[in-house]
Formats: C-alpha cells, sequence, structure tokens
C-alpha cells in the first residue's frame, strides 16, 4: 500500500474471496492526480491469485490546482502505460447502478483495464462534465467540498473481458466505498 499526503485514507472493507495484501498488482501504474491531499493505491487478491489495485485521490477542497478534473490528471500516468481504448460500463457501486469510465492501457509486457469514477458533493459519477457542476453548485450552495476521483484496476492477458469479470466480482464483495470517502478528514 502506498500513501501520500497528510491525510489517512482507510482501504474500503471486502468479502471473502478477496482480502487486502501488501503487495501491489503493479507498482508501475501510478495515475497522476495533481494537488491531492492524499493519493492511496490499495491491493486486493483472491486465493486463486486474481489481483485489483484500488487507488483513490482525494481532495479536501478543491482550489486552482488542485482538482479531482483537470486537464493535468491522468489515469495512465507517467510512462511507460499507453492508452489503448476507453469507454464507459453501468456496475453496482454501493448498491445502486452508477456509469463507470473504463480505460485500457498496456505496457511493453502487459495490458491493464481501469474502471473509475468520481465522488463529488457525495455522489459518484463518471462524467467530468457532470462533476465540475457538482462541484460548482457545491462551492456556491454550501454542499459537500471534499471529493475524490476512484479507480480498480486488473491486469489481463488476451482479452479486456478477463479483468472486467475480475472487477466486476470484486465491486460485488467490497464494502460501501461512499462512505469511506465521506469519514476522511
Amino acid at each position: 500500500m502506498q500513501n501520500r499526503g497528510p491525510l489517512a485514507l482507510d482501504a474500503p472493507s471486502a468479502r471473502a474471496p478477496w482480502a487486502p495484501t501488501s503487495d501491489p498488482a503493479d507498482a508501475t501504474w501510478q495515475p497522476l492526480f495533481a494537488g491531492a491531499d492524499a493519493r492511496r493505491i490499495f491491493t486486493y487478491a483472491r486465493p486463486d491469485g486474481a489481483r485489483v489495485d484500488l487507488f483513490v485521490a482525494y481532495y479536501v477542497h478543491q482550489r486552482q490546482g488542485a482538482e479531482v478534473i483537470h486537464s493535468a490528471n491522468t489515469m495512465t500516468g507517467a510512462k511507460p502505460w499507453e492508452r489503448i481504448g476507453s469507454g464507459t460500463i453501468v456496475a453496482t457501486l454501493d448498491g445502486a447502478p452508477v456509469t463507470l469510465a473504463t480505460l485500457r492501457a498496456r505496457r511493453a509486457d502487459r495490458q491493464r483495464l481501469v474502471w473509475y469514477w468520481y465522488w463529488v458533493d457525495g455522489r459518484f459519477t463518471s462524467s467530468p462534465y457532470v462533476a465540475k457542476l457538482w462541484e460548482v453548485k457545491a462551492k456556491l450552495l454550501g454542499g459537500e467540498r471534499r471529493a475524490a476521483v476512484v479507480a480498480i484496476a486488473a491486469d489481463y492477458q488476451d482479452t479486456p473481458g478477463e479483468a472486467a469479470r475480475i472487477l466486476r466480482d470484486f465491486l460485488d464483495h467490497v464494502g460501501a466505498i461512499g462512505p469511506v470517502l465521506a469519514r476522511t478528514d
């Protein structure tokens, strides 16, 4: 597990067969989110060897240069990862259907599927436009100022469908993520 920043981010709980592990699935995957007050990657594993990295970049309150939605932010991070595809998928998150953004990335010897979403004003969205709208609304009307981007990622060999099954199974077994984010101070 890696932690950057003064805040302590808690790992969401997971039910069997998933369990937290201290060995990252791929230490070279380091999404870049400028100005985050805390940044952490949690890794979970199943007994069959399947692994998922869960990334969180957390902003206590967004400000110039420290925004969850910013053109400099990237899920692929610095090289060696290259973006090779993107899209959306509907998955169950905290008991409700949510559209998540998807990203496929590769490096010389690996391919990775990433599902990600934003937590702004206490709600989830995969749309950067909706997230920005909620951010402005919260600022103007006194709503929740904390924000985060959350991503889950799994490697695959042949098709991204392999990783998609792993990620969906992980979401079926992970505890509620929203309350964990809401508790972070």
